[in-house]
């Protein structure tokens, strides 16, 4: 059987090396609202995307804020307005 790890994020992580798994907490800090703020912000993101399960892989390039779902589509950006909850 294969996993959605094997099938679809490690080839976006391949192809995408900047993006990283739940890493809105390093957004954060190099934007200036601290690791707390990141992940809230990249939860609620992730809280806001329809269909979005808890256990699915959504990953966050540190150095812009994107956000990609697990199907490797663009989500949001963790800078463009506050999504925490």
């Amino acid at each position: 059987m294969v996993t959605m790890w094997e099938e679809v994020m490690r080839p976006l992580y391949t192809e995408h090396p900047s993006l990283e798994p739940k890493s809105g907490d390093k957004w954060g800090k190099r934007n200036g609202c601290g690791a707390k703020e990141g992940e809230n912000r990249f939860h609620g993101m992730k809280g806001d995307d329809l269909g979005a399960r808890g256990d699915d892989d959504y990953s966050v390039n540190p150095a812009t804020g994107d956000v990609v779902g697990p199907d490797g589509e663009f989500v949001g950006n963790l800078g463009d307005e506050d999504h925490s909850k």
